[in-house]
């Protein structure tokens, strides 16, 4: 195994591991913001994905143009859900998907967070 096979399956391992900590989890209700459990009804759960693009990936949404030098932020009750949500909005025309506390590039993106949008 290579470095970039590794890289991949470090990269796959955390993103299934992301994304089973709340589709897995029984007491979370598909109604976004309501989690049920012993405690009763309580506010869910929220995954934040940073959402990155490449150099022909530019977009543009409410006026607000999308490219390499942007990033968006996605709020949704799970990984998979958010880039669900990314692959409605963006088709393929997007780089990566990552859990926004487990981001540490913003410096390679001068515009910072231009959109923010509910999975």
């Amino acid at each position: 195994m290579n470095l970039s096979e590794d890289a991949d399956n470090y990269s796959r391992k955390l993103r299934e591991q992301e994304s089973e900590r709340y589709t897995d989890n029984p007491a979370f209700n598909e109604d976004f913001g309501v989690a049920r459990g012993p405690g009763g009804i309580r506010p869910a759960p929220v995954v934040k994905v940073i959402i990155t693009f490449g150099q022909g990936h530019t977009h543009e949404i409410d006026g607000i143009k999308i490219d390499r030098d942007s990033l968006v932020r996605m709020a949704g009750p799970s990984y998979a859900a958010c880039r669900k949500k990314a692959f409605e909005l963006f088709g393929r025309k997007f780089c990566t998907t990552h859990v926004e506390e487990h981001f540490k590039s913003h410096e390679y993106f001068p515009r910072g967070i231009v959109l923010e949008i509910k999975a």
